[in-house]
């Protein structure tokens, strides 16, 4: 199981901006709250609390519970 800030690291390597994050029962959701600037690939990324690898945000709400606990700014 990884930490919060442990996810934010292995985020902030895969994405270029990051300003928010959803934690969820089994992952962190990082993104950027402006979303009239994303261009390709800077959509956000989850990063699973059991191994600390980025998964699709469409993957994970297909395949894991994805139950909500916060919202909160990075």
């Amino acid at each position: 199981m990884i930490t919060y800030k442990e996810a934010l690291e292995n985020a902030k390597s895969l994405k270029r901006r990051i300003d928010y994050c959803v934690e969820y029962s089994d992952g962190f959701l990082f993104g950027w709250k402006n979303h009239d600037d994303f261009v390709g690939g800077s959509g956000p990324c989850v990063i699973l609390k059991a191994t600390g690898d980025e998964v699709n945000v469409i993957e994970y709400y297909r395949t894991y519970e994805a139950r909500e606990i916060k919202r909160f700014d990075t």
